[in-house]
C-alpha cells in the first residue's frame, strides 16, 4: 500500500470553531494571517503557542500585551495564557477512537481545530461536543461532513505553500512491536495520531492491507482492516514528544515498510524542516541508532507517486 491508497479511510473530517479574544487573535484577523499552534501545560498554567512568521512578529506590535517571545530567523513562538476549559475539551477529543493527529491554528481570528476520523465513533464525538459548558461558552462553529482526505487538505491552497516533506529511512527494530511490524511488513501503513497537548499518549491509526489478521487493543472497522494503538516503541515514543515539545509544525506522520526497511513520512511546516531534520539526527545519534535522510522536498503533485 501507498499513502493515497488510505487517503480517505478515516470517512470524516471535522472543523471546530472556536471563538477566542485577544491581542494575538486581533492581529491575526488584521493580517488575514494563520499560526500554527499548540496547547500545553507549563508549571500549572495552561498556554497557548503560537509560531509567528517574521513579517508579523515584531514585538513591538503587541504594545504592552504580556506575551512571551522566543525570537528566532522564521519568526517568534508566543505564549499566552488559556482557560482549563479548552485545554480539557481538546484534551478530551483524544477520548474518540480513531481520531487523526489535529491542525490547531490561530485563523483569521478564531482558534480552529481540524481532524479526521471514522464515521463509526461519531457517537464518541458527539460525548465529547454534547457537554453543555463546552457548546454554550466556546464553539462558534462545527463542520462534520465526508472526509475529503489529507491529501486534499496538505494541496489545499491555504496549506500547501506552508508545507515541506521529509522521509527517512531506518531498521525495522525502531517499530519495537511485532504486532505492528506484521502489518506493516505486509504492506500496511501507520498513521501517527499526536497528542497536542503532552499530557496524554500519542496513537497509531493502523491500515492493514489484508483483512481478519491482525489483533489490536482498537478495531476501528475490521471490515476495512483499520485498527489503533497506542504508541509503545519506545524510540518512537520518544522522537514524537520531542517534535511537540520543540514545537516542530508537523502536520501528518506516517510508517510503512519498503524492502525490509522502515519508511518513517512526515509532512511539516517549512520553517520547521531543518529544525525537525536536525532534531532527528541527534536523537537517532543519542540512542546510536542509524538513520538517513531519504527525501526533503516542497509539497507538489508529483510527489505522491513516490510515498
Amino acid at each position: 500500500m501507498h499513502l493515497p491508497d488510505v487517503d480517505r479511510k478515516l470517512d470524516i473530517e471535522c472543523k471546530i470553531t472556536i471563538n477566542k479574544e485577544g491581542r494575538l487573535f486581533s492581529i491575526s484577523k488584521a493580517n488575514d494571517s494563520i499560526f500554527p499552534t499548540i496547547i500545553r501545560e507549563r508549571d500549572g498554567t495552561k498556554v497557548l503557542v503560537a509560531k509567528i512568521p517574521k513579517n508579523v512578529a515584531d514585538p513591538s506590535i503587541y504594545g504592552k500585551e504580556s506575551l512571551s517571545f522566543n525570537g528566532s530567523a522564521e519568526g517568534s513562538i508566543v505564549e499566552i495564557p488559556t482557560d482549563s476549559l479548552l485545554f480539557h475539551f481538546i484534551s478530551s477529543l483524544r477520548d474518540v477512537p480513531s481520531l487523526s493527529s489535529m491542525v490547531i491554528e490561530v485563523e483569521k481570528g478564531d482558534l480552529v481545530i481540524i481532524f479526521r476520523m471514522h464515521s463509526n465513533f461519531l457517537n464518541k464525538l458527539s460525548e465529547v461536543l454534547g457537554k453543555k459548558e463546552t457548546l454554550r461558552r466556546m464553539v462558534k462553529d462545527i463542520y462534520l461532513g465526508p472526509s475529503k482526505g489529507f491529501m486534499y487538505h496538505l494541496s489545499d491552497m491555504k496549506l500547501s505553500s506552508r508545507v515541506s516533506i521529509i522521509e527517512y529511512e531506518t531498521s525495522m527494530d525502531y517499530i519495537n512491536d511485532e504486532s505492528i511490524a506484521s502489518l506493516l511488513i505486509d504492506g500496511g501503513i501507520a498513521e501517527v495520531s499526536i497528542d497536542p497537548t503532552g499530557a496524554r499518549s500519542h496513537k497509531l491509526i493502523l491500515y492493514g492491507a489484508k483483512t481478519g489478521k491482525y489483533y489490536f487493543p482498537v478495531i476501528v472497522d475490521e471490515g476495512s482492516s483499520i485498527y489503533e494503538s497506542q504508541v509503545t516503541a519506545p524510540l518512537m515514543k520518544l522522537i514524537q514528544d520531542l517534535y511537540v515539545e520543540s514545537f516542530i509544525v508537523r502536520y501528518y506522520g506516517f510508517y510503512r515498510a519498503e524492502k525490509g526497511k522502515l519508511r518513517i513520512i512526515v509532512f511539516v511546516g517549512k520553517d520547521s524542516k531543518l529544525d525537525h531534520i536536525d532534531e532527528t539526527f541527534k536523537l537517532f545519534s543519542r540512542t546510536h541508532e542509524t538513520v538517513s535522510l531519504t527525501l526533503s522536498s516542497d509539497l507538489n503533485e508529483d510527489i505522491w507517486k513516490l510515498l
